[in-house]
């Protein structure tokens, strides 16, 4: 069981993937979804709180931001998956394809899981104004498409 190069496809998957999961895990984490700037105070919305220059603000948490909680760590999962199986492939030879394969459909599956999480967001937010941590998502479902094809690409190599 020694290491072995994988094609440059599963490389660039394996990259995708790791920075996916770094910036869905800081998206879904940090408290700046959405950002509401007031004359005298600055409000920070996030999936788990809601922040203001004055201290924190605990309320009713609405059903939405427990479906995009939901979503948010299904795809933290689903690419933390995806990663471990791309670096699993460098040490089992005879098993790259099918690690490809279930890779390229776990960055498929995280990239669909992390959609939804934006876009009901979006959807159901009385607020229109993002913050960092929405567009963090949204790099990160791309991040994590383009690694369930390079995946996919990979076993064509």
């Amino acid at each position: 069981m020694g290491f072995t190069m994988p094609a440059v496809p599963a490389i660039v998957a394996i990259g995708c993937a790791g920075l996916g999961l770094l910036l869905q895990i800081v998206g879904v984490a940090t408290d700046e979804w959405s950002l509401i700037d007031a004359i005298f105070v600055t409000v920070k919305i996030g999936l788990w709180t809601w922040c203001s220059d004055a201290g924190v603000t605990c309320g009713d948490t609405p059903h939405y931001l427990l479906a995009c909680r939901a979503f948010g760590i299904i795809g933290v999962l689903l690419l933390a998956g995806c990663a471990l199986l791309g670096v699993l492939m460098c040490f089992r030879d005879h098993a790259q394809t099918k690690f490809s394969l279930v890779a390229g459909v776990c960055g498929f599956a995280a990239g669909l899981s992390i959609c939804v999480e934006f876009a009901v967001y979006a959807d159901q937010s009385p607020w229109t104004t993002y913050g960092n941590s929405f567009y963090l998502t949204i790099v990160a479902c791309v991040l994590a498409v383009v690694a369930g094809v390079c995946y996919i690409l990979s076993t064509r190599t």
